[in-house]
């Protein structure tokens, strides 16, 4: 199971929340053996670090955190959607084809960025938790 990690500042991160974020994913580094990642957002409000146990995408594009393709939104995503490829064929009938690899995570965040969250969160089915940043509205869900 990965491992998730998040820092919020409506005052802005310095580099002492920076580095305990990267210090807390090391601390959960057994939930992720397989690879980990840090996004630090352009304002420096956010900052995510993944720990990750690569199950369904096994490749680079697999790799949290993961920033959707308009960079409007961003995510550190834990568990399975177990309808992702569902969901993704009804993204490509909508029009949306610009998959960079097969993880369920791009799928989550494709599908709350064409349908929105509540939309998306009405259509996934799976077991997850996720935190996701809309930089546009500057708004957090987790």
């Amino acid at each position: 199971m990965c491992g998730i990690v998040g820092v919020v500042s409506n005052l802005g991160l310095d580099n002492d929340l920076v580095k305990w974020a990267s210090e807390a994913s090391n601390i959960i580094a057994h939930r992720g053996p397989d690879d980990n990642g840090l996004l630090l957002s352009e304002n420096r409000k956010i900052c995510f670090a993944h720990r990750r146990l690569s199950i369904i995408d096994l490749s680079e594009s697999g790799r949290q955190p993961f920033v959707s393709h308009s960079k409007k939104f961003s995510i550190v995503f834990n568990g399975e959607i177990y309808n992702h490829l569902d969901l993704r064929s009804k993204l490509k009938k909508n029009g949306f084809n610009k998959w960079l690899g097969t993880s369920d995570t791009e799928t989550l965040l494709a599908s709350i960025e064409i349908l929105g969250l509540e939309k998306t969160l009405e259509s996934i089915i799976g077991m997850y938790s996720f935190a996701v940043f809309d930089k546009d509205k500057n708004i957090m869900h987790l």
